[in-house]
């Protein structure tokens, strides 16, 4: 065989379509930033989720007793309609993280890869499948971090940090536990810039207008005020210090320890040859870690659900790491596995 046979003897005349060449086609189709393909997001969204519409008898996980019973009944009662808005959720959160990394200059080559295994990871467990008040509130941590990224010594700072309180306050709404990333944020601010009294006075008056505005909608609408407080205090306690019970529990948590040992071993690699501001802002991303596995430790409601915080962070690791394979069959393994996780697990769980 000459040198031209061998360069046309390939993927592109493979009279076969198994699992692996479709693979290898979704990373070479990503791997370029474009705003076309990044479209494509969206239908890579509806299809990984139709588990939700073949498998509708998994259990709902409520965290928010003021929230999460409407979202439920959406669940329920209207199935459809919620896969498509959970699809768009999970496309929208895969477009805010591209952004995010690329803007920031997070990776040395610029591809869709984050946003790809952003959804992927969702979509592998059945229990990240909902529109529940925790999914929504991946979508304003995302936020969150895509402002806290703007930080820097150079530029006015008043408007992002607000922002960045505002999204905390929006969180903490949702499930009160997450008010420990205000000590990630402040941790966050004095590495991106210098740290005054003025930046936390900003960073407090984002956070307490959710409340202002919560408490409002709460007198308009008479809500007892027990109701509120019980919803927010039975949030709290050691509800996840325990055994997992079922093989999906388990999973989640054999994924998770891998996740966090693969991002120990590779953390020299992925901050090589950045600069130094680029450093310092994987470092934000790597230390929420820490303050995601906390306030899983200490929310009060047994449930793996809140583990969905950590997706964007072990998604861009992932991306990190599948460019950094000098086999491309090696990144066609991971995304083929994660896939078929998601696909069977729904039916075993």
């Amino acid at each position: 065989m000459n040198k031209t046979e061998k360069k046309t003897t390939g993927f592109s005349n493979c009279p076969t379509f198994d699992s692996a060449n479709v693979a290898y086609v979704v990373l070479k189709l990503f791997r370029k930033n474009q705003f076309m393909r990044s479209l494509l997001l969206l239908p890579v969204a509806l299809l990984l989720n139709l588990n939700v519409l073949l498998n509708p008898s998994i259990e709902f996980p409520v965290y928010n007793d003021l929230i999460d019973p409407y979202l439920q009944d959406f669940y329920l009662n209207m199935p459809i309609t919620h896969w498509l808005v959970l699809s768009l959720l999970f496309f929208t959160k895969a477009v805010l993280l591209n952004r995010l990394v690329i803007i920031n200059r997070l990776s040395n080559t610029i591809t869709l890869y984050p946003g790809l295994f952003l959804i992927v990871l969702m979509s592998a467990f059945p229990i990240f499948e909902f529109v529940s008040s925790v999914s929504v509130a991946l979508l304003a941590f995302i936020l969150l971090l895509s402002n806290l990224m703007y930080i820097n010594a150079r530029t006015s700072v008043v408007n992002k940090i607000f922002n960045v309180g505002l999204y905390l306050g929006l969180m903490m709404i949702l499930v009160l536990p997450n008010l420990l990333f205000f000590f990630m944020i402040i941790i966050s601010i004095s590495w991106l810039t210098s740290l005054k009294q003025r930046t936390i006075f900003n960073l407090l008056n984002g956070v307490l207008l959710p409340f202002l505005f919560a408490s409002l909608y709460a007198l308009l609408w008479d809500l007892p005020f027990g109701d509120v407080t019980t919803n927010y205090s039975d949030q709290f306690g050691i509800g996840n210090i325990s055994i997992p019970e079922s093989l999906e529990s388990w999973l989640i948590v054999v994924l998770t320890s891998l996740y966090l040992l693969i991002v120990l071993i590779t953390y020299n690699t992925v901050v090589s040859k950045k600069s130094i501001q680029s450093v310092r802002k994987i470092n934000v991303i790597t230390v929420s870690i820490v303050f995601i596995l906390l306030i899983h430790v200490i929310s009060g409601l047994p449930s793996k659900h809140n583990l969905i915080l950590l997706t964007p962070v072990f998604a861009y690791y992932t991306a990190e790491g599948v460019l950094k394979f000098k086999r491309e069959s090696n990144a066609e393994l991971i995304l083929i596995l994660l896939v078929i996780l998601g696909i069977i697990l729904p039916f075993v769980a």
